[in-house]
């Protein structure tokens, strides 16, 4: 069973207040200082880890041609039944670092922390690899991520969130455990749904394994894989750099 495979149904439920609207045009806004192909109605661009298609929903707007990837079979197939209008938008069940079936590639975008959960050299060695890839000469890559030195400036702790609805309850409980030497933090989600009729309990546990990343390592796998870093900075910042506050980044690059 996949990582979010029972926690898929509830996703979009944790998150329901994320502006995917607001934070789809700040990567827009981002990508167009750097390139010319958004202007171009045949522009292609690859939303790798796209979940349930949030982002991919709104990057289609503006772009020809847009296509959403991810690892979870729950994820795609709630993303493929709520996207049907979208006649420029498709989406597949793939590895985001194995896949590589694409070619001429304008864009590829990896979105809310997803680059995170490779928590190995070899899956990040693999993820920009194939991205080189699937890009076109002078393509675009953009992912956004936890940021080591603030992450380990103001360490996560644990959180617990409810959800009232209609018929049920819900409570998600998150316990993050760091792991100094290897760049990790495991987070550990409890949800508790409760049957506001039946009062029946179920309990669903999943562990998310997330890297916090530096940036000499994303430049040394990005030069590794023939990419140039052209901009790092703030997550939702347009001329803020990365600083020990800056517990989401984001990093901009081309491929040579």
């Amino acid at each position: 069973m996949s990582t979010f495979a029972s926690y898929a149904q509830y996703y979009d439920l944790f998150y329901q207040d994320k502006d995917y609207a607001g934070e789809s045009a700040y990567v827009h806004t981002l990508l167009s200082k750097h390139t010319q192909a958004l202007d171009n109605k045949d522009c292609f661009l690859l939303d790798l880890g796209c979940g349930t298609g949030n982002y991919t929903q709104h990057l289609a707007k503006n772009i020809g041609r847009v296509k959403g990837v991810d690892l979870s079979p729950e994820m795609v197939e709630i993303a493929s039944s709520r996207h049907q209008g979208l006649s420029n938008a498709t989406f597949e069940v793939g590895d985001m670092t194995q896949y590589n079936k694409e070619k001429d590639v304008d864009i590829i975008t990896a979105l809310f922390h997803v680059v995170c959960y490779q928590t190995q050299n070899a899956a990040l060695t693999s993820f920009f690899e194939n991205a080189a890839k699937m890009l076109k000469p002078g393509g675009l890559l953009a992912f956004d991520f936890w940021y080591g030195p603030a992450v380990l400036t103001d360490r996560p702790g644990s959180r617990t969130k409810t959800f009232d609805l209609e018929n049920r309850c819900v409570t998600r409980t998150a316990e993050p455990t760091l792991y100094a030497n290897e760049n990790k933090v495991n987070v550990c989600y409890e949800l508790l749904v409760e049957d506001k009729t039946s009062a029946e309990r179920e309990r669903i546990e999943e562990n998310h394994q997330m890297r916090y990343l530096f940036y000499p390592e994303i430049e040394l796998f990005a030069k590794h894989a023939g990419f140039e870093i052209l901009e790092s900075l703030e997550w939702m910042k347009l001329d803020l750099p990365l600083s020990f506050d800056s517990w989401n980044g984001i990093v901009i690059l081309r491929k040579q």
